[in-house]
């Protein structure tokens, strides 16, 4: 996550070169500077960042609708599924719950839990900052087709990130999940979540716990490869145009130069 959130910048920049080298019109292209609000809006983002990821770990409960855990479920050791099982009232769970057997059980649970609670934390960091950066560089492309420069620019972008419309809104929210690989795979991702969901007692999930987010790293690893044009999102994005069309070209263009960097230092015998 630390990584795409610096690669973000460094794609947008390359993107925004590639709009203005195709002649975008203001606001349909990516905008000169969304790489630098982006840069500024990590690093004003930290606060609120540990906040959430704080607030994530304390309450063991994540304000995204998808997260790294696949499935959400009930916590399984604890006093309140003991008391649904059993039967119990509301004054008898708590009545249980002050017992030493209530905390002793609670207590176990609490700490099974806490890699679950690390990992929701985490997430809760960098959707974020992902969120924020997407946010500052939609501000910025939207007062910029606007029309707006100099003071007025910012003071516009002010108004939009303090208020920011259904649409960016919209694009922020999908920028954190595809920034933390949580955001809904294709078609064969989503078969074989549904494969691994199926049935009462179905041992794949023992094997493959986690399903959504390794199949998200490798289709966004696919989009900055050569081979990218056999991803069906890369080709819908190219085929959108403006904005979307040249982050695609600044993905394949950055990932085939990394690619190719590495495959000669491998030949040089540099790396293995």
């Amino acid at each position: 996550n630390m990584a795409v959130a610096a690669q973000q910048i460094v794609e947008r920049g390359l993107a925004a070169q590639i709009s203005q080298g195709l002649g975008r019109a203001s606001g349909e292209g990516v905008a000169q500077g969304e790489a630098m609000v982006m840069s500024y809006a990590l690093a004003t983002g930290l606060k609120d960042a540990w906040r959430m990821a704080g607030k994530a770990l304390k309450s063991g409960e994540t304000g995204s609708a998808l997260g790294k855990i696949d499935l959400v479920r009930e916590p399984a050791i604890s006093t309140q599924t003991i008391a649904r099982e059993k039967g119990m009232s509301l004054v008898e769970l708590e009545a249980f719950q002050e017992t030493g057997l209530g905390k002793a059980i609670d207590f176990m649970g609490t700490a099974t839990r806490l890699p679950g609670r690390a990992l929701g934390a985490e997430d809760e960091f960098f959707k974020s900052i992902g969120y924020r950066m997407e946010l500052h560089a939609q501000s910025l492309r939207m007062a910029t087709g606007e029309g707006k420069k100099g003071k007025e620019l910012f003071e516009r972008m002010f108004e939009i990130v303090s208020n920011p419309p259904e649409n960016i809104k919209i694009a922020s929210a999908d920028a954190a999940l595809l920034n933390t690989f949580t955001n809904e795979p294709g078609k064969w991702g989503q078969a074989a979540m549904r494969f691994r969901s199926a049935g009462d007692y179905n041992p794949t999930f023992l094997v493959a716990p986690f399903l959504r987010t390794p199949i998200n790293i490798f289709r966004y690893s696919f989009e900055r490869t050569p081979i990218a044009p056999l991803v069906g999102q890369w080709r819908a994005d190219v085929a959108a145009g403006g904005a979307r069309a040249d982050l695609a070209l600044a993905k394949i263009s950055i990932g085939a130069a990394v690619v190719s960097t590495a495959a000669d230092m491998a030949y040089s015998g540099m790396i293995t």
